[in-house]
C-alpha cells in the first residue's frame, strides 16, 4: 500500500540526536556528583584548617596568660592557667563551686575567650571551643601549690591510633590544658541549640560541667580507648583525652574531636625564652633565696635540720611575692648546719660556713637522671642536686662534717639564672668572720719561740719583735730562730699581712712564713729550720721538728749564698749574682721526695713546677732594689694572698702579691709632693694608712701599684698550685704564721719588726 501523500515521514537520523542528548544528561550527572564530592571535601579541609588556626590562636593566648600571670596578678608566680567558662558568659569562673580550689581536680567547660582577650569562641563549624585545665594548674580562687617547673599536668593525651602524645611524668610533664573543637554531634550525642543566651547549651542554669559529654566525645565506662574519659571529680586523677577522626558528615563515628594542648614543659620553656619574663623569674627566685638565707643566718641556732634536710618553718609576710615564691619552690630548698656551733664545717667557694642553704634548679638528664618536670618518683636529693664541682649534692651526702674534715663545694653559683636553669645555688649561712691579728697578739711574749741560743728571738710583748742578736754566743755556730703565732688560722680564700722592719745589723736575713697546720705534717709550733743560709726556714737543725711542706714564705735575703761564696754556704742557693746582694723572693720548697730534710727549700729554681711549686729565680717572683737598703732605714711590707681550692681536683691555687716600700731620704714613708711619690691610682698617691689597711686587697685600693716604676717600690707576684697530700686533709686549709731567721756565730744581726697586722679574707 502506498503511503499517504499527507503523512510526514521522520528521518531516521533523529534517533541519533536522542541518544546524544541522553549521554549528555548522564555526563552532567556524573560531573555534578564529582563536583559535589570535591566541594564537600574542600569544605571539610577548609573547616579543619580554619579551626586549626583558631585552636593555635587559643593555645598561644593560654601560654601568654600563664607566663604573664605575675604581671596581671600581684605577687603571684608563673604558670597558672585560667579556669573554664562554666556559664557561657565568656569569662573564667574561678570560684570554688565552679573550678574548685586547691583540690587537685581537673575541670572542663568552655574556653574563657574574654579572659584571654580573644574576639570569640566559635569554630568554623559554629561550635564553641571547649577547654579543660589540670587541677594542678588552674587559677582557682584558692590556687594549687606548689606551682613550679616540676608541676605535672593530669592529662594523658593520645591520638586517633591510641598513641600517647604526652603523659604525666614524661619529659613534657603531661597535659596541663586541652582545647577541643568538638565537631558535629554524633549519633549518641544530644545537643542543645546555640543561642546568644546559652552558647552551646551552657548557661548559669545549665553548667558546662553537667553537659560536656554531649559535646566532648567521652566514654562513661572508661573502657573504650577511642574515646576520652569523663572528668572524675577526684583529686590528682589522670584523665585520658583522645583526639578523634575528623569527618563532618559521618555521625556513626565514635570520636570526631579535634584537639590542641599545652604541656608543663611548654609553659616553662616559654618563660625561659622570653628575656623579660625570665628576668622577672630570676629576680623573684633570688629574692626568695636571699630572704631565706637571711632568716636562717640571723637565727641559725633556732633552727633544727628537718627530714631529708628540708627547710624549717620560716615566717614570711603573707601574700608577698617572696611568700608566694617561697611556698611554690620550697621543695627545691635544702638546709644544713654544723652540729657544733661556730665550728664552720662547710666550705663554700673557699668560705668557711656554719651552715649551708641549697636551691636545686631545673633537672636535666645529664646531672639529675631526669628532666623537668620531675615525676614524683624523681623528687629526691640526687635528682635535685648535681654531684659535679659546684653542685650541692656532696654537701648533703657527707655525714657529720667537722671543722677538721669539712664538707666542700667548689665554684658554686650564688644566684639563680634562667640561662643556666639546672645549676644548683649554694649559699653560706653564718660565714666565719675574718680573723684579725694585731701587733700585740702577734708579738705576745706567750707565743712560741724556737731558738738555738738566746737572745736570737726576743719580744717586748706588745709592739716589737727582734730577730737576731748583736752578741752571738762564741761557742755556737748553729744560730737559728723561729717565732710563731700559737694558734692555726684558716687560710680560706686568702690572707693579708702588713708590718714594718728596720735592720740595725744585717746577717743572713729572715722570712715571713706560712706552714701547713695539719697535725700529720706540722703537729705543733715547736718547729724551725736550719742555721746560716737556711734562714731558719729550710733544712733540719736536728734539735726541733723541721718545717714540713706544704709551706710558703717571703724571704728577705741579705747575703749572697752561692758556690764559692765566703763564708762557704751550706748549699748553693742559686742567689742572683747581680748587685746588690740583698734580694727578696717567694720560697715554697724544693722537691717533696729525695730531700727529706728540705735543704733546697730556699734554693731559687728548686721544684719542678708541676708536683711541687717552683721557687722563683727572676722577676716578678724575685726582686732587688737598685741599691742596698741601709741599716736604720724603714721598710714597709704588704703581702696579699688569694687562694682558691678545688675540692674535686684536690688542688689549691695561690696568687701571691708582695709590696715592699723603702723609706725616703727623711726615713719616712714616701708621700705626695716629693720626688718619692708612688702613684696609687685615681690621681692619688700611696700612703702608709692605705698600705696598712688589711680589710681589702691593696691591688683594689691602689690598682696602679702593680705597674708603677719607682725606686722606692718593689712589687713581687707569683701564682702556684699546691696539691693535696694523699691520705691527708686539704693542703694548707689551716696554717701557722710566723717569722724565721738564722745567722752565723761570727756575724751580728738585728731586725726589728713593728706595726704588724694580719687578716683572713
Amino acid at each position: 500500500m502506498n503511503p499517504s501523500p499527507h503523512r510526514v515521514v521522520r528521518p531516521a537520523k533523529q534517533n541519533g540526536y536522542a541518544l546524544i542528548f541522553l549521554l549528555a544528561l548522564i555526563t552532567m550527572g556524573v560531573m555534578y556528583a564529582v563536583v559535589t564530592s570535591l566541594s564537600q571535601s574542600q569544605q571539610i579541609t577548609s573547616s579543619v584548617s580554619t579551626t586549626g588556626d583558631l585552636l593555635k590562636q587559643a593555645k598561644e593566648a593560654l601560654l601568654a596568660y600563664a607566663v604573664t600571670y605575675p604581671e596581671n596578678h600581684t605577687n603571684q608566680v608563673f604558670g597558672y592557667l585560667p579556669c573554664p567558662d562554666m556559664d557561657g558568659d565568656g569569662s573564667a569562673d574561678a570560684s570554688s563551686s565552679d573550678c574548685g580550689s586547691n583540690d587537685g581536680q581537673a575541670v572542663i567547660g568552655l574556653l574563657p575567650y574574654k579572659e584571654l582577650g580573644l574576639m570569640g569562641n566559635i569554630d568554623a563549624e559554629g561550635n564553641c571551643l571547649w577547654y579543660a585545665v589540670s587541677g594542678t594548674f588552674k587559677a582557682s580562687t584558692t590556687k594549687p601549690t606548689p606551682m613550679n617547673w616540676d608541676t605535672l599536668g593530669q592529662f594523658d593525651i593520645r591520638d586517633a591510633s591510641n598513641t600517647r602524645q604526652t603523659f604525666p611524668g614524661d619529659t613534657y610533664g603531661g597535659g596541663a590544658a586541652v582545647i577541643f573543637s568538638v565537631g558535629p554531634p554524633l549519633n549518641y550525642q544530644s545537643r542543645a541549640s546555640v543561642s546568644a543566651s546559652a552558647p552551646c547549651g551552657v548557661s548559669s542554669t545549665s553548667k558546662a560541667s553537667s553537659i560536656y559529654a554531649n559535646y566532648v566525645d567521652v566514654d562513661s565506662t572508661k573502657s573504650d580507648p577511642a574515646l576520652s574519659e569523663p572528668f572524675p571529680g577526684v583529686a590528682n586523677s589522670t584523665v585520658r583525652i583522645v583526639a578523634g577522626t575528623i569527618k563532618t558528615t559521618d555521625k556513626t563515628l565514635k570520636n570526631n574531636d579535634q584537639l590542641t594542648w599545652i604541656t608543663a614543659k611548654d609553659i616553662w620553656d616559654r618563660v625561659r625564652k622570653r628575656t623579660d619574663i625570665a628576668s622577672s623569674l630570676d629576680q623573684n627566685i633570688n629574692s626568695a633565696i636571699d630572704y631565706v638565707q637571711s632568716q636562717l643566718t640571723n637565727h641559725l641556732s633556732n633552727y633544727a635540720e628537718g627530714t631529708n634536710y628540708a627547710l624549717p618553718s620560716i615566717s614570711v609576710t603573707a601574700g608577698s611575692a617572696i611568700a608566694n615564691f617561697y611556698a611554690n619552690f620550697s621543695d627545691h630548698f635544702r638546709f644544713r648546719k654544723c652540729a657544733v656551733a661556730n665550728s664552720y664545717c662547710f666550705v663554700v667557694n673557699g668560705t668557711s660556713c656554719d651552715g649551708i642553704l641549697l636551691f636545686g634548679g631545673m633537672a636535666d638528664a645529664v646531672n639529675n637522671d631526669t628532666t623537668s618536670p620531675r615525676p614524683s618518683t624523681k623528687r629526691n636529693n640526687t635528682n635535685y642536686f648535681e654531684s659535679s664541682a659546684g653542685g650541692g649534692l656532696p654537701l648533703l651526702t657527707v655525714s657529720n662534717p667537722t671543722s677538721s674534715t669539712p664538707a666542700y663545694v667548689t665554684n658554686a653559683a650564688q644566684t639563680y639564672q634562667s640561662t643556666n636553669p639546672s645549676t644548683d645555688i649554694v649559699q653560706c649561712l653564718t660565714p666565719q668572720p675574718p680573723i684579725q691579728i694585731t701587733t700585740a697578739q702577734m708579738f705576745s711574749a706567750s707565743n712560741t719561740a724556737v731558738v738555738s741560743a738566746a737572745p736570737l728571738v726576743t719580744t717586748n710583748g706588745t709592739t716589737q719583735l727582734t730577730l737576731g742578736t748583736t752578741n752571738p754566743p762564741s761557742n755556737s755556730s748553729l744560730l737559728y730562730g723561729c717565732f710563731w703565732y700559737p694558734t692555726s688560722i684558716p687560710f680560706g680564700t686568702g690572707l693579708r699581712i702588713y708590718y714594718q722592719y728596720v735592720t740595725n745589723a744585717r746577717g743572713d736575713g729572715y722570712t715571713f712564713a706560712l706552714a701547713d697546720a695539719d697535725p700529720a705534717r706540722n703537729p705543733s709550733t715547736t718547729m724551725c729550720g736550719n742555721y746560716q743560709d737556711a734562714l731558719g726556714y729550710a733544712g733540719n737543725n736536728t734539735a726541733t721538728s723541721v718545717i714540713n711542706y706544704p709551706k710558703m714564705a717571703l724571704e728577705f735575703d741579705f747575703r749572697r749564698s752561692n758556690t764559692g761564696s765566703s763564708p762557704a754556704p751550706l748549699f748553693n742557693r742559686n742567689d742572683p749574682t747581680t748587685a746588690p746582694s740583698m734580694h727578696f723572693a717567694f720560697d715554697y720548697w724544693g722537691v717533696s721526695s729525695g730531700d727529706p730534710n728540705g735543704n733546697d727549700d730556699v734554693t731559687h729554681g728548686a721544684g719542678d713546677g708541676v708536683n711541687d711549686p717552683r721557687n722563683p729565680t727572676t722577676s716578678p717572683g724575685l726582686r732587688q732594689f737598685s741599691t742596698s737598703i741601709s741599716n736604720g732605714a724603714n721598710v714597709y711590707v704588704r703581702i696579699d694572698i688569694i687562694r682558691s681550692y678545688n675540692s674535686t681536683l684536690l688542688t689549691g691555687t695561690y696568687t701571691l702579691n708582695a709590696y715592699l716600700v723603702r723609706a725616703d731620704s727623711s726615713n719616712n714613708f714616701p708621700n705626695s709632693g716629693t720626688s718619692s711619690t708612688i702613684t696609687c691610682g685615681s690621681g692619688t698617691s700611696l700612703s702608709q694608712t692605705v698600705m696598712s689597711d688589711t680589710t681589702s686587697d691593696l691591688a683594689t685600693q691602689c690598682p696602679l701599684l702593680q705597674t708603677t716604676s719607682s725606686s722606692y717600690l718593689r712589687y713581687l707576684t707569683d701564682t702556684i698550685t699546691i696539691n693535696d697530700i694523699s691520705g691527708l686533709s686539704e693542703a694548707m686549709r689551716r696554717v701557722y704564721l710566723g717569722f724565721t731567721t738564722s745567722q752565723q756565730a761570727s756575724a751580728t744581726q738585728q731586725i726589728n719588726l713593728t706595726n704588724f697586722s694580719a687578716a683572713t679574707r
